[in-house]
């Protein structure tokens, strides 16, 4: 193998992990993002339930059907 085919191997091998990186830390931040939206419907969904709690007696009563 010449120096020109291992170089060029090489090249290659480092674009695929710096993808490989990129595709990560994006993974990373959309599942902090995913984090952040699941704890606000939480909450969100706490304070519906605590001023309108006859909600979660519906809720609980259609999912037993």
């Amino acid at each position: 193998m010449s120096n020109l085919d291992q170089e060029e191997q090489l090249r290659i091998a480092n674009e695929k992990i710096t993808v490989a990186n990129e595709k990560i830390v994006t993974l990373e931040n959309d599942k902090d993002d995913q984090g952040k939206v699941i704890k606000y419907l939480q909450n969100l969904a706490h304070k519906v339930v605590s001023k309108f709690p006859e909600l979660l007696d519906e809720d609980e009563d259609a999912t037993q059907e």
